[in-house]
């Protein structure tokens, strides 16, 4: 049975689960305060959405739209329901859902080095398996690196970096976010 999805608000009923999920599932430098992402997905600029298998709330996405990219900011799935083919659906739900729109996303850059470098690996193997690849981009976000990957379609570098302007506005000064 295909996924269905809800837009995240207070008055679901998973609401804790997935602020749970969303503080659990990435690391501290890479959060911006819930109640940011919940007022900027307010916005036609941005969609917040649950993901449920029927009743079972499985994971979310946080998507930043501008003309011609849509910037994958956030996936998540559900811890107890990793290995279940949900993450690759949730992303197959969001290229269908613009098809002409490029995906673009961030990721850690592999170094065998760093303390989570498997994690590294399997995030990357995943998106790779899902048809995201590497571009010649990458970004620098208050000194941590990450590289761009894109669902495979071009786009405009310039469009990723008025989505990073629109989410931190007005708090463009607190952010020193690099895109070479």
């Amino acid at each position: 049975m295909p996924l269905t999805a809800q837009t995240v608000s207070k008055h679901l009923t998973d609401y804790d689960q997935i602020k749970d999920l969303y503080h659990t599932a990435f690391p501290e430098e890479e959060l911006v305060k819930w109640s940011w992402l919940l007022r900027k997905s307010r916005s036609k600029n941005a969609e917040f959405l649950a993901y449920y298998d029927q009743n079972r709330f499985v994971g979310f996405s946080y998507m930043i739209h501008q003309p011609n990219l849509d910037f994958l900011f956030y996936l998540a799935v559900d811890p107890d329901q990793h290995s279940q083919g949900y993450g690759g659906q949730i992303l197959d739900w969001l290229n269908a859902k613009n098809p002409d729109v490029p995906i673009v996303l961030e990721v850690e850059p592999l170094d065998e080095q760093a303390g989570n470098a498997e994690q590294r690996q399997r995030r990357l193997k995943f998106y790779q398996s899902h048809g995201f690849n590497f571009t010649n981009h990458q970004t620098t976000e208050d000194g941590t690196q990450y590289v761009i990957l894109t669902n495979g379609q071009s786009f405009d570098i310039q469009q990723l970096a008025k989505a990073y302007h629109w989410f931190y506005r007005p708090f463009n000064h607190r952010h020193h976010i690099e895109i070479h």
